[in-house]
């Protein structure tokens, strides 16, 4: 699918699938949805300008999440509707999302792993003698055990602050 069936932008950054099923797509120009008779459009660079949308999710509410090239956006009901909170993060490039039962988001940026309870960021700080780095991976274990990818290697959530795990420490 390119061009020629309706893609404004091919140049595809992020995949989701919303509560009916349907696949979204997050290009640089726009994020469209695919349906029964084509292609729909969702959110353009009319609406937010430099879109580039880098990780896409939705939460338990039906919300699309959108990481950007420069913070992050959140669509509601078909409507952009980000809460002036998410602000806070619009100069950074957001690589990963990870929408919460209790409305908030742990957000994986360029600079270091932030928590949005639902009204206010919270920025994870690094345990002493880990390096902080971009974090672009976030996994939840089922026992809530939170660990990122970041560019330099994998760190655990353990109390409040990021530790890089004991046998993923560089070999000196």
């Amino acid at each position: 699918m390119g061009k020629r069936e309706g893609l404004v932008d091919p140049l595809i950054w992020s995949l989701a699938r919303d509560s009916q099923g349907r696949i979204v797509l997050g290009s640089n120009s726009n994020v469209m949805r695919l349906t029964d008779s084509g292609i729909e459009e969702l959110v353009s660079t009319r609406q937010i300008p430099n879109l580039a949308a880098y990780e896409m999710s939705y939460d338990n509410r039906d919300r699309l999440w959108i990481g950007m090239r420069s913070g992050i956006a959140l669509v509601d009901q078909n409507k952009v509707v980000t809460p002036e909170a998410l602000g806070r993060l619009s100069s950074y490039q957001v690589n990963v999302i990870v929408p919460q039962p209790d409305g908030g988001a742990w957000i994986g940026s360029q600079d270091g792993l932030f928590r949005f309870d639902g009204n206010e960021w919270h920025k994870i700080s690094y345990a002493a003698g880990t390096p902080e780095a971009p974090v672009r991976a976030i996994h939840i274990a089922a026992n809530g055990t939170l660990t990122v990818g970041t560019e330099t290697g994998i760190r655990r959530l353990e109390g409040s602050e990021l530790r890089m795990l004991a046998w993923a420490k560089p070999i000196e």
